[in-house]
């Protein structure tokens, strides 16, 4: 009597099934990682913007505020101290001060170096970042300048 044995061997079927989870994990990982990465470096792009205008923001015009004409900020000072801070973080920016002096607003531009998103051939993400700093001043409540309550 013959028995027949026409049913294929699974030998070596869960050697690729592992093999397979593995890589799909590795490339999970790799995401969560890299992105989560990005994700950082925006926060630490909006942080140094955030910083910078708050440099900026320390430049008061003394001659406007000894003048009793309100306190705003000095344009150039304010600049040149916001871009001086990116400087010295070494990243880069660009700063503005809007027309009144209350208000400096800064914007970066920072990168990122990917580590597994580098076999890919994504090397880097370039983020953005703001931040501003609005110039408060009062006893009781805050005034801004001549014109009360104008935070523009």
């Amino acid at each position: 009597m013959r028995t027949l044995r026409q049913h294929r061997s699974d030998r070596g079927a869960l050697s690729v099934f592992v093999a397979l989870v593995c890589v799909g994990l590795l490339i999970a990982i790799g995401l969560i990682v890299d992105l989560g990465g990005r994700l950082r470096a925006v926060e630490q792009a909006d942080g140094y913007a955030m910083e910078a205008a708050r440099a900026g923001g320390e430049q008061i015009d003394a001659g406007q505020a000894m003048s009793g004409h309100g306190f705003a900020v000095d344009p150039v000072a304010a600049s040149t101290a916001a871009k001086r801070y990116l400087a010295a973080a070494g990243v880069r920016g660009s700063v503005s001060v809007n027309a009144a002096g209350h208000r400096i607003t800064v914007t970066t531009t920072y990168s990122y170096k990917t580590f597994f998103l580098a076999a890919l051939g994504i090397g880097s993400f370039t983020v953005h970042g703001e931040g501003s700093a609005g110039l408060l001043y009062g006893v009781t409540q805050p005034e801004n300048g001549p014109e009360k309550g104008n935070g523009n």
